[in-house]
């Protein structure tokens, strides 16, 4: 008797495990791409669906400098995508992913909101660690340092029932295409025709020829500095020391070129 209720137990135990296993692996870091962009193992529907919960899916692209709503990207900037999931429940994950026109990775995630991580099913994605309560889930992207083209980012979330299964849950997707600033009429070029001097400097650089325009951003992509010019010299003493990229823009050119500021 004493050996039948020991086997009941550890069939119980076992099958507790396997549950457990389950249910923690269900979430937004599994090892597939469910993001439903092309080449991907589809989308979650896969193994959820069934159910009409009034999902919404919404993605914006945001400067992070200036936290409004972009519809271009600068090359080396820094934006927050912003990812929104509704519907009636209390319980939602999802997946996300940029790509170029190739369908490879595009530019650079980092930095998820909680509850989210980045990792690398083949492809750079953002996933839910635990399902969420909002439906509000964010990452950093990076834009390449030159145009690349169209960045497109694909979205998926799941909309949960809640009845512990993954029947009755809904599925919805969304994908949003960002292209290049200014893209058909520029042209990048890096450090052609165009020099910067001196480089090192201590608090101003000049130009061999006039600029219109000049940005500069850190080494990580983020704006620091915007200014429509016309000149050949621009004064950089309410920088830091340390290394940055220029960008600037003469005629319908623009060209990119490091600088190291020492103080």
């Amino acid at each position: 008797m004493a050996k039948k209720i020991l086997t009941q137990v550890i069939v119980l135990l076992t099958a507790s495990t396997i549950f457990i296993t389950f249910n923690a692996s269900s979430n937004g870091r599994g090892s597939e791409d469910r993001t439903g962009a092309p080449g991907s193992s589809g989308n979650c529907s896969s193994c959820h669906g069934g159910g009409n919960l009034n999902g919404q899916l919404s993605l914006e692209l945001i400067d992070k400098g200036s936290s409004t709503v972009v519809t271009e990207y600068i090359p080396g900037n820094q934006y927050i995508v912003s990812i929104k999931a509704s519907g009636t429940s209390t319980k939602m994950g999802f997946q996300s992913t940029v790509l170029n026109a190739s369908n490879q990775n595009m530019g650079s995630i980092s930095n998820p909101s909680p509850g989210a991580a980045v990792y690398t099913s083949g492809r750079n994605i953002a996933g839910h660690t635990s399902g969420s309560s909002t439906g509000i889930w964010s990452f950093e992207w990076t834009a390449p340092s030159s145009d690349q083209g169209a960045a497109t980012i694909y979205g998926v979330s799941v909309i949960s029932n809640k009845n512990n299964s993954d029947n009755g849950d809904q599925v919805v997707t969304q994908k949003i295409t960002i292209n290049a600033a200014a893209s058909n009429s520029l042209n990048t070029t890096e450090n052609v025709g165009l020099t910067i001097y001196p480089n090192p400097t201590r608090d101003i650089v000049h130009f061999s020829k006039n600029i219109e325009q000049v940005a500069i951003f850190d080494l990580s992509g983020k704006l620091i500095l915007t200014e429509d010019i016309n000149s050949n010299s621009l004064i950089l003493t309410t920088l830091q020391s340390g290394m940055y990229i220029v960008r600037m823009k003469t005629g319908n050119n623009l060209f990119y070129q490091r600088i190291l500021l020492k103080k």
